[in-house]
């Protein structure tokens, strides 16, 4: 069959798929890129112009400060306050540097010219300064000298000063001209110092006298204070034009420096009012270009997601278009898979038909000419015939496990494979499968033995029939195999929990299987290279694999080429009670003495089992009465006796179960009816045929002790129901 065109367009759509998400991806993630960054450039020219007006702001601020700092410093004469100053005005000039290095690029940027007359202007501002603050101090100090010479401790110098040098001045005088008479009292006015030296160097009585005194030489007193007078005088005259002329020069160079200081303040706050005209329009202009720019960036952007968005919807709808083609060519692609499907399941149906009929066709005479050798061995004959019927048979034996093989490879192929549930007997169930190979083994020259360790009496519940099965395909690819040597089954039991597990092992001297074929040796129509030359379909260890597998067991082979196989392999069954009484054991040989004079109906339409039965029941002392479908043994029962019912399942015009109905239903209802198939139900399906009102199975191909068996049981369930016609009645 061809490979399946769907898994195809499925893997093609996923592709598809995975390609769009992609595109989508890579569309939202450039989208995104482009967006975050014309979002960035967007704030940052938003942050600088912001940073640029607080710092213009923060530069009059600082300006301000450091006059504040100025005036305080010339006031208080403290240096920490000129220094503060100063540093106020130093960082006022590094905002505007940082103002001008920042924004390099823009439109009010002063050009080099004012950035050094700004800096020059920094530098006279620096220098006018400490000028003034240097005469400021030099004229409060001349200030303060002024105020102590106009004090009382000036004045009280300047009068001792004239006391003295009046009285060396009278000494003098007085021994050359007059003689002092000290008055007897004297009244002195208390008066300043300018009043003193009023009357020092004045020509009036300053002295009262009571009394008499001493008389003074009134024209020597008066040169002697006009003297003192002009002495005076003229010092004092010196000194007040000495401060006034310091007063004066300190004057000037104040009002010069804080003139030139305030033309410099008024040059700084002139390009100071030039930078923020200059920062504010630019600032509006920024503004303006913000908005532009904002604007522009909107409109971009907005254009740049239509255009995304227009990319994504032609993806999506490539996409849509792609996904309706694939999922038209899937469509297509199912209605060819599941034709073929069906093609492929009619095929499938066919061949299990067709095996199930080869199975039917092939084993129902192969059945009869196996039950027919069974009888033919009772026959006297000699060994040569003997010899020649064992091979027969074992040709037959092949045949038939041939044709079970491959109807059971189709059941388990399409899932109709089911296993049965029935007491057996472990050791039994082994014996019996060696002892009918060992004529197999005897024919090639080769030794058969068989070990069985544990419980002989150990009854176990699993399905008997697929054990004997499994053995006799390994014995019968050991006996292939195998040219010279022996052959050996080990056996037994092993009590794990609530099962136990059966453990057998086929050992042989063969040929040997490679370590390379040993993993395919549990295929299907696998034959290993040493079995060149050997017949055979390929499908025994096959099945044999997959029904220890479907009975939870496990297989394993050990082997090397010329050293022969060891296969073995385990198989869990639940252990069943030992019997407490007699009647509970299976009786393995019934006495055919019982039969006589029984009258058994027998429904088959295959002329060979007839005949079959008809030679197996021969010395039963039996009347059989043969038919070859319901229709036919309904009749029959009309008119003969009959004590057991012995049908077919798959018969023309009525089968076993529509006989059954309608034995059920008429007045021989009590009569015991057992189903003779080739078919191994299962436990269930056994179940159903019990409630259905079977009172036995039989397996073909037929066994006339287990035959024995059944229609012996059967007979013993039910009593010959009453009103039953006979041939004489």
């Amino acid at each position: 069959m061809n490979q399946n065109p769907r898994s195809g367009q499925r893997h093609r759509l996923l592709l598809s798929f995975v390609v769009f998400v992609a595109l989508l991806a890579v569309v939202a993630f450039v989208s995104r890129q482009l967006i975050n960054r014309k979002g960035k450039f967007l704030l940052s020219v938003i942050e600088s112009n912001s940073a640029a007006a607080e710092q213009s702001g923060e530069v009059l601020l600082l300006l301000h400060q450091a006059e504040q700092a100025f005036q305080s410093a010339v006031l208080s004469h403290q240096p920490k306050q000129l220094t503060d100053y100063k540093v106020s005005l130093e960082t006022a000039f590094l905002k505007i540097d940082s103002i001008r290095r920042r924004d390099a690029d823009t439109s009010f940027i002063l050009d080099k010219q004012e950035r050094t007359g700004m800096r020059e202007l920094y530098r006279q501002k620096l220098l006018l300064s400490n000028e003034i603050f240097a005469l400021k101090k030099s004229f409060d100090s001349v200030l303060t000298v002024a105020t102590i010479l106009t004090g009382g401790a000036t004045q009280a110098g300047l009068i001792d000063s004239v006391a003295k040098v009046s009285r060396q001045r009278t000494a003098a005088e007085l021994q050359k001209e007059d003689t002092v008479h000290i008055a007897e009292t004297v009244v002195t006015e208390k008066k300043g110092f300018f009043k003193k030296l009023k009357a020092a160097f004045s020509s009036g009585q300053d002295t009262l006298r009571s009394g008499g005194g001493a008389i003074i030489n009134k024209q020597t007193e008066k040169n002697y204070r006009d003297s003192i007078n002009r002495t005076v005088l003229l010092a004092a005259d010196a000194s007040f034009q000495q401060l006034l002329k310091t007063l004066s020069i300190r004057q000037r160079m104040l009002l010069n420096s804080q003139g030139n200081l305030f033309a410099a303040n008024r040059e700084i706050m002139g390009h100071l009012k030039q930078l923020v005209t200059r920062l504010q329009s630019y600032e509006n202009s920024l503004s303006g270009n913000i908005r532009k720019i904002a604007l522009n960036e909107y409109r971009s952007t907005r254009v740049l997601l239509n255009n995304m968005a227009a990319i994504s919807l032609l993806l999506v709808f490539l996409f849509a278009m792609l996904l309706v083609f694939y999922i038209r060519k899937i469509k297509a692609a199912d209605r060819q898979l599941q034709h073929e499907y069906e093609l492929a399941t009619t095929l499938a149906q066919q061949k299990t038909d067709l095996l199930a009929t080869m199975s039917h066709e092939i084993r129902n005479p192969l059945n009869s000419i196996i039950g027919f050798l069974q009888e033919l061995k009772k026959s006297g004959l000699s060994p040569q015939q003997s010899e020649m019927l064992s091979s027969v048979q074992l040709s037959s034996d092949m045949l038939l496990g041939t044709v079970t093989n491959a109807l059971d490879m189709s059941k388990l192929e399409s899932g109709k494979f089911q296993l049965q549930t029935e007491q057996f007997n472990a050791y039994n169930t082994i014996r019996q499968t060696a002892e009918s190979m060992r004529i197999t083994a005897h024919q090639k020259k080769l030794l058969l033995n068989y070990h069985f360790t544990g419980d002989k009496e150990l009854n176990i519940t699993g399905d008997g029939f697929r054990l004997k099965q499994i053995l006799i395909n390994l014995l019968s690819n050991a006996i292939k195999y195998t040219n010279e040597g022996s052959i050996t089954i080990k056996a037994g039991t092993r009590q794990q929990h609530d099962k136990v597990f059966l453990e057998i092992s086929i050992i042989d001297t063969g040929v040997g299987i490679a370590k390379a074929q040993q993993a395919l040796l549990f295929t299907k129509y696998y034959q290993a290279s040493s079995s060149k030359g050997t017949t055979g379909t390929g499908l025994g260890l096959y099945i044999c694999y997959n029904l220890i597998q479907a009975q939870q067991g496990t297989i394993k082979v050990e082997s090397e080429p010329g050293q022969g196989t060891h296969i073995s392999f385990a198989i869990p069954y639940t252990p069943v009670a030992k019997p407490t009484s007699p009647k509970q054991n299976i009786q393995l040989h019934v006495d055919i003495s019982v039969f006589s004079g029984k009258r058994i109906l027998v429904a088959d339409d295959n002329e060979l089992n007839l005949r079959l039965l008809r030679v197996m029941m021969q010395h039963w002392e039996v009347t059989l009465l043969l038919v070859k479908n319901g229709r036919e043994a309904m009749q029959l029962l009309e008119k003969e006796r009959v004590d057991l019912v012995l049908t077919d399942m798959d018969m023309a015009e009525m089968n076993g179960s529509e006989l059954l109905a309608a034995i059920r239903t008429s007045a021989y209802a009590a009569l015991p009816v057992v189903l003779s198939t080739a078919y191994h139900y299962t436990a269930a399906e056994e179940a159903e045929l019990y409630g259905a009102g079977f009172t036995g199975i039989i397996i073909k191909p037929y066994n006339e002790s287990l035959l024995a068996q059944k229609l012996f049981a059967a007979l013993q369930m039910t009593e010959r129901p009453k009103g039953i016609k006979t041939s004489g009645e």
